[in-house]
């Protein structure tokens, strides 16, 4: 189930995450998890509260997790952190993640990155518009932790054999590309 605004408020105010918070539940047999090796992750999504709850969640499995709460400034730490990925919500203030996605292919810097889209309106037309924008795959709230996941790592894995038969000789430190 999805948390109530009250479970997220209390969820501030603890140290230790409440128990829907957790990977795994407990009648749930333990999921190995693969370290994610410092992948970075850059999460865009003006809700706050779920943008922390996804970087907490996504922190734990391993990753290096920065956020934004707007297309600008995520659009600004996508140029700026070269992230591995990009866990982007549809329906942002400012600039949209479609407007985000699209510049984001169009730049030489950032049009390899593989973008996770996230929206409320799950429809085939709004499904349709993410793809078509530039995202790699689509998720819809409410979504299972588990199944994100899993999608950003099935990305990571793509993008990462695309680049081998490519033969990407790509070294990369930052906002430094040497090729």
């Amino acid at each position: 189930p999805w948390p109530t605004p009250h479970d997220l408020l209390a969820f501030r105010r603890k140290a230790a995450p409440p128990r829907w918070i957790t990977a795994q539940t407990p009648s749930a047999a333990p999921v190995p998890r693969r370290p994610a090796v410092n992948r970075r992750i850059l999460i865009v999504d003006d809700e706050i509260d779920l943008a922390d709850l996804l970087a907490y969640n996504l922190k734990a499995a391993g990753y290096d997790t920065h956020v934004a709460h707007n297309g600008r400034d995520g659009l600004d730490a996508a140029r700026a952190l070269r992230p591995h990925i990009i866990v982007l919500d549809v329906m942002m203030p400012e600039l949209s993640g479609l407007e985000v996605a699209a510049r984001l292919r169009n730049e030489q810097a950032t049009k390899d990155i593989p973008i996770l889209m996230l929206t409320a309106r799950a429809d085939e037309a709004d499904e349709v518009r993410g793809l078509s924008a530039g995202a790699d795959d689509f998720v819809a709230k409410p979504f299972s932790m588990k199944v994100l996941e899993a999608r950003g790592e099935a990305l990571l894995r793509r993008t990462n054999e695309a680049a081998q038969t490519r033969g990407d000789q790509t070294l990369v430190c930052g906002p430094v590309v040497v090729d």
